[in-house]
C-alpha cells in the first residue's frame, strides 16, 4: 500500500491523505483494501440475517400450533392478536443484532487487522461520562418531546401500564436493546462511514450515503409501509445525518451510541403505537402516530441536541490528531 509522509506526522496511507479526523484516521491502522471491506459487509449482514434464524423457527412452531397462514408470520399485529408475547418477540428479533456485533467484532479483528476500537475511538478507551451524559440529555429531550405532542392531543394516549410485563420489559430493553442500535452505530456510523471516507478520500460523501443506506435498512419497518416511504425517508435519513455529523464532529461515536440508544429506549418503554418496528408493552401507546405532527417537534429538539452538545462537549474548540496526546492515541 502506498503511502505519504509528512514532517513531524507518522506515515499515512494514500487513501487517507485527505483526511484530518482522528476518528477516520484511526482506522487507516488496519489492512482497509475494497475487497475486505466488501467481503466484510457481506459476513456482518450473512451473520445478521442468520440470526433471524431462532425468531424465524419460533413463529414457524408458533404458527402451526396457532394455526397461522404462513404469509401471516411477518404480520406482527396478526402474532400478537394470536397470543404472542411482546416482550418474547422484541428478545427473539434483537437477537440478531446481537449475532450481527459479533460478526463485526470478528471482521474488525481479524480480516482488518485493527483493534474493534478503533471502529468507536481514537482514543485507548470508550469515554463512558461522555456516552452517559449525551444518553440522558437526549433521553430528556426525548420526554419533553414527547409531552409536547401529549398536550397536542391527550386524546391520542391510552396508558396501559401493567407492573409486571413493564417491569420484565425494562429488564429486557436496558441489557439487550443496545446491541440492536449499538450494531446499526458501529455498521453505518462506524464500518461504512471509515470505509467509504477511504474510498472517497473525503467524509462528506461518506457521510451522505450511509445516511442514505441507513433510511433505506428502515424502509422496510411497518410504520413506513403505513404512512409512505417519502413521508418517513426524511426522518430516517436526518436521524442518520445527525448521527453522523456527530460522529465526524466529536471525533467519536460515544455520543451516536449514546443517542440511538436513548431514542430507541424510551419509545420501547414509554411511548409505542401500533404499527411500530418495536411492539412493546410501553405505559403508553399512541392511537395514531402523526408524522405531520412529529417532524416539526423532532428536527427542533435535535437542533436543541446539538446546540446543547456544542456546549457541553465543547465543539467550537478545535480538535486535530496532533492535539490528541500520543499516549491516548
Amino acid at each position: 500500500m502506498e503511502e505519504i509522509t509528512d514532517s513531524g506526522n507518522p506515515p499515512k496511507p494514500a487513501y487517507a491523505a485527505n483526511l484530518r479526523n482522528p476518528f477516520l484516521l484511526a482506522a487507516a491502522v488496519g489492512d482497509n483494501s475494497p475487497f475486505r471491506y466488501i467481503g466484510g459487509t457481506l459476513i456482518v449482514f450473512g451473520a445478521f440475517f442468520m440470526g433471524q434464524i431462532p425468531l424465524t423457527l419460533v413463529l414457524m412452531v408458533f404458527g402451526m400450533m396457532n394455526e397461522i397462514p404462513l404469509e401471516q408470520l411477518s404480520d406482527t399485529n396478526a402474532l400478537l392478536a394470536a397470543g404472542f408475547d411482546k416482550t418474547a418477540l422484541l428478545f427473539l428479533y434483537i437477537l440478531s443484532f446481537m449475532i450481527g456485533v459479533l460478526a463485526i467484532w470478528l471482521v474488525i479483528r481479524f480480516m482488518h487487522r485493527r483493534n474493534f476500537l478503533t471502529l468507536i475511538t481514537p482514543l485507548k478507551k470508550l469515554n463512558w461520562k461522555k456516552l452517559f451524559t449525551a444518553f440522558f440529555i437526549y433521553f430528556l429531550l426525548s420526554g419533553c418531546f414527547e409531552i409536547a405532542l401529549y398536550m397536542q392531543d391527550t386524546d391520542n394516549y391510552v396508558f396501559q401500564f401493567e407492573p409486571v410485563r413493564f417491569f420484565i420489559l425494562t429488564a429486557v430493553v436496558l441489557v439487550f436493546l443496545p446491541f440492536q442500535t449499538s450494531f446499526e452505530e458501529l455498521v453505518f456510523r462506524g464500518y461504512l462511514l471509515q470505509g467509504f471516507s477511504f474510498m472517497f478520500r473525503s467524509s462528506v460523501p461518506a457521510l451522505i450515503l450511509t445516511s442514505i443506506l441507513f433510511a433505506l435498512l428502515h424502509s422496510w419497518n411497518p410504520e413506513v409501509k403505513q404512512h409512505g416511504f417519502w413521508v418517513m425517508f426524511p426522518y430516517y435519513c436526518g436521524f442518520g445525518l445527525l448521527l453522523g455529523f456527530i460522529t465526524l464532529k466529536d471525533k467519536g461515536m460515544e455520543i451516536a451510541l449514546a443517542v440511538h440508544a436513548a431514542n430507541n429506549i424510551f419509545s420501547s418503554l414509554f411511548v409505542t403505537f401500533e404499527n411500530s418496528a418495536l411492539q412493546t408493552d410501553a405505559l403508553f401507546m399512541q392511537k395514531e402516530m402523526n408524522p405531520a405532527k412529529m417532524m416539526p417537534l423532532y428536527f427542533l429538539s435535535m437542533f436543541l441536541f446539538l446546540l446543547i452538545c456544542s456546549f457541553v462537549f465543547g465543539w467550537w474548540k478545535k480538535k486535530t490528531i496532533e492535539n490528541i496526546p500520543e499516549s491516548e492515541i
